[in-house]
């Protein structure tokens, strides 16, 4: 008889996670000894190779495990209402990508403190869909473009290119103070560690190359409105970017100015002033250039502050 009656496909909401965390999801009602006795033995692989309970996993990763190990889920289905804003959010569609205009304070996927996250919602909205998978993560504070695909073969070309430059990633933030005219690029390493509170963070002066780009700036109020591009893809690159120059983000209760942002509540400003405004990609099989117009609540800050 054949143990490995299940496959699971990693996406990119458990890129990162440890093998032994993420069969731990899976089989909850089974006890974690036997679960770490079957990794040891085999008879849980990654990629069809022995494997350790530390193994990273990373997107695209297939996952075999027997089939007596998964607990069935619990099925609670989403709120209509959070459907229905799904499908008003589509900014472009095709047969094998859907690129959704995501908005602020949901997450890229389900997880602390969150029963459902976009991709749960977008699997709800498009059940016809076999195989709908992120590409990437958006910060649950930031809003935008946010890309899944439909089937395995894209999601795979697209995690190839997706630190090269066939794809560009561009935002529009809100930084405190006036950014100097000559500054057009920030390139600080960062490293993702646990901050005083367990929460991960994003801190300089790390291992890990990262670099944002600043290819616009408008100053507005004593502060700089820019446009970005994200050429490399760290976790809260830009907010930990804005920090380390002294320019931290509007409305940033992470990595910001206290201060800066109580001041800005009386503009309007209730949330992080970050937004994933366009993404152009170039790929064999893809061409895309999708805008995400500017959230209306961000409009209104930018008007009150002109005013």
């Amino acid at each position: 008889m054949n143990d490995f009656l299940k496959k699971l496909t990693i996406g990119v909401e458990n890129d990162g996670k440890r093998l032994d965390n993420l069969m731990f999801l899976i089989a909850k009602k089974t006890p974690k000894s036997l679960v770490y006795k079957l990794i040891r033995k085999g008879r849980i692989k990654v990629d069809g190779k022995k494997s350790t309970p530390s193994t990273k996993l990373k997107a695209g990763n297939i996952i075999n495990f027997p089939a007596y190990l998964e607990s069935e889920p619990t099925k609670i289905s989403p709120p209509k209402g959070l459907v229905k804003l799904i499908n008003d959010s589509v900014l472009y569609e095709n047969d094998d990508v859907l690129l959704i205009n995501k908005p602020c304070g949901l997450g890229s996927h389900s997880g602390t403190g969150l029963k459902f996250g976009l991709i749960e919602l977008a699997r709800d909205a498009r059940k016809h869909i076999l195989k709908l998978d992120l590409v990437h993560r958006l910060d649950r504070d930031t809003s935008g473009c946010l890309l899944l695909s439909k089937d395995l073969m894209t999601l795979r070309e697209l995690h190839e290119i997706w630190s090269t430059k066939k794809v560009e990633k561009f935002y529009i933030a809100l930084f405190k103070g006036r950014i100097r005219k000559e500054l057009n690029r920030i390139e600080v390493n960062l490293e993702t560690a646990r901050g005083a509170l367990g929460e991960k963070r994003a801190f300089a002066m790390g291992q890990k190359r990262a670099l944002t780009s600043i290819l616009e700036k408008k100053y507005i109020k004593d502060n700089t409105l820019v446009t970005l591009r994200l050429d490399t893809g760290r976790m809260h690159q830009i907010r930990a970017h804005a920090r380390y120059i002294g320019h931290p983000l509007a409305g940033d209760d992470k990595y910001g100015d206290r201060d800066f942002n109580k001041a800005l509540k009386k503009d309007g400003l209730s949330r992080l002033f970050l937004h994933a405004s366009r993404i152009k990609i170039y790929s064999e099989n893809l061409k895309i250039d999708v805008k995400a117009p500017l959230p209306l609540e961000l409009g209104r800050v930018l008007s009150n502050f002109e005013q």
